[in-house]
Order: structure tokens, then sequence, then C-alpha cells
């Protein structure tokens, strides 16, 4: 095969009242994260032995949660989502 088609998957959790966000320590192997919303349950594992992939994934993860933090808690107080106000300046 000359190119191979990469595939992706998308999912949409919307929030809702059940929602919950943990991540699960284990005792002599890799943590778990785990995102579930209502009946849907979403977890991300690592291999048992993680490599420098593995620690900038989690890593990209921490930061854009809290990018997602920090916007949903803007929206909540009324006001402009950084990126409207950083477009403005």
């Amino acid at each position: 095969m000359a190119g191979q088609m990469r595939r992706a998957a998308y999912v949409h959790l919307p929030v809702t009242a059940r929602h919950e966000v943990v991540v699960l320590p284990f005792p002599g192997r890799a943590p778990a994260f785990v995102v579930a919303t209502g009946g849907t349950v979403v977890t991300f594992t690592l291999p048992e032995v993680p490599d420098t992939s593995h620690v900038g994934f989690a890593r990209r993860l921490a930061d854009e949660a809290s990018r997602y933090a920090a916007e949903v808690e803007r929206r909540w107080r009324g006001l402009p989502a950084l990126a409207q106000q950083e477009a403005a300046v």
C-alpha cells in the first residue's frame, strides 16, 4: 500500500449532572485516567513501561485540561474567551 490512511476516532461526551474525572493510581503498575459522563466512560491507560511520548501526552493532556478549565470559568463569569480577547488586542 503506497500510503496508509490514519484512522481517527472522535468522541463527543456532553457534560451532565453525572460527570466525573479521576486518576486511579495502582501500586506496581501504570495509573488510569478516567473521564465519565452519563453512561459513557473513556479510560486512558499506559503500557507497563511508559516512554518519552507517553510523558509528553500526559503533559499535553494536563495543559489542555487547564486551558479548558480557564475557558469554562471565563464563560461562567460572562467574560470573553481568551482567543477572542487576544484577537481584540
